[in-house]
C-alpha cells in the first residue's frame, strides 16, 4: 500500500495544487493525507484538481480562517472505507483487511500549536 502525508501549508495557489497532482500521478498512492490546506471550501473540484484519475474520492475538513484544513483522498477502486469519522482536527478512516480479517485505522491529524489544546486532542 502506498500512502503519503504532507503538511502543505496552503493549497490556495494553483501551482501548489499542480505539485500535489504531479506527485499523485507519479507515485499512484492509495491514500493521501494533507494537513494545513488552508482551504475554506472542499468539494469535487478540489478532489479532481489534486487526485486526477488516481485519487477519486475524499473527505475534507475546512480551514478555520487562514489556519488548518485537512484533506484525505483515496483511490476508491483500491481502498474501500468501512467507517469515516471527522472533526475540525482529524479525519479517521477504517478499512477491513480481508486476508487478515482485521480492521485497520488511518488517521489524518492536524494539531494546534497551543499546548493545552494539544493535550486535549
Amino acid at each position: 500500500m502506498i500512502l503519503f502525508s504532507w503538511n502543505i501549508r496552503g493549497l490556495g495557489r494553483p501551482e501548489n495544487r499542480k505539485v500535489v497532482r504531479n506527485l499523485v500521478m507519479s507515485l499512484k498512492p492509495q491514500l493521501l493525507f494533507i494537513q494545513e490546506s488552508k482551504l475554506n471550501k472542499f468539494d469535487s473540484r478540489v478532489i479532481k484538481s489534486l487526485g486526477g484519475s488516481i485519487l477519486t474520492s475524499g473527505m475534507g475538513v475546512e480551514a478555520t480562517g487562514s489556519a488548518g484544513g485537512l484533506i484525505t483522498l483515496r483511490n476508491e477502486e483500491l481502498f474501500t472505507v468501512k467507517t469515516c469519522i471527522s472533526n475540525d482536527r482529524s479525519i479517521i478512516l477504517s478499512r477491513e483487511l480481508v486476508r487478515l480479517r482485521k480492521d485497520v485505522v488511518f488517521c489524518n491529524v492536524y494539531a494546534t500549536n497551543r499546548e493545552c489544546e494539544r493535550k486535549e486532542l
